[in-house]
């Protein structure tokens, strides 16, 4: 697909103009309502020439879409739109991305423990909602190391959507030389409606890791490709 499509200055103005708009929309309220009707009522000339090259390529009333990571990546937006909340916009979707840290205190002596989630959900390019992600883990920390504490968990939760299947789905968690870390990750398979008259079939490689540092930094981080 990404050889497919020439995004001009003029469509990718608009593009973030989109992107824009939308983070401002979503500082204050309920995400779901507010992306599915703002992608039914605003146009975003980067998605319109996703869907027209996936329409040209319809295959018995249904269309593959499956861009590289790294055309996601040369064309992502992100817009912070609260505390460790950000938007990311790529040519094939949206995501709201959300890490959410809690300080349990002094454990022991100069030991302190934090609990870090990392959840991200995702939109189609028509605002469907499509799946969210969740890593979360209880970290112990001292200013030498960072390891595990308790509360490991990893979930994932569909959205309204037509087709659905998720393989290789996982979780595990590890140190990494003087941090620690929690992932989850799977393939996500999914069809969504579009035009009342044929699906538009996605599938990606998501991975979400949340990081405790030494300190008792949290930090996250994700794939999708």
């Amino acid at each position: 697909m990404d050889e497919e499509i020439q995004i001009d200055n003029s469509n990718y103005e608009e593009y973030e103009k989109f992107g824009e708009v939308l983070a401002n929309s979503l500082k204050s309220a309920e995400y779901d309502g507010i992306i599915k009707r703002y992608c039914e009522s605003n146009t975003n000339p980067v998605f319109e020439d996703v869907l027209e090259v996936l329409t040209d390529n319809k295959d018995n009333n249904t269309v593959y879409l499956k861009s590289s990571e790294k055309f996601n990546d040369r064309y992502e937006l992100v817009y912070d739109i609260g505390d460790n909340q950000q938007l990311v916009i790529t040519p094939s979707s949206i995501i709201v991305d959300t890490l959410t840290v809690s300080d349990d205190g002094l454990s022991r002596a100069t030991t302190k423990s934090k609990t870090g989630t990392s959840s991200k959900t995702y939109y189609s390019v028509i605002g469907n909602k499509i799946f969210s992600l969740t890593v979360e883990c209880k970290f112990y920390y001292n200013g030498s190391k960072a390891w595990y504490k308790s509360g490991f968990d990893y979930y994932y939760t569909k959205g309204a959507i037509t087709l659905w299947q998720v393989s290789n789905w996982k979780g595990w968690k590890e140190k990494s030389g003087t941090s620690y870390k929690a992932y989850c990750s799977g393939n996500f398979h999914w069809g969504v409606e579009y035009d009342g008259n044929g699906l538009v079939i996605q599938d990606i490689y998501c991975k979400n890791t949340v990081t405790c540092s030494k300190s008792g930094t949290i930090t996250k981080s994700a794939t999708y490709k």
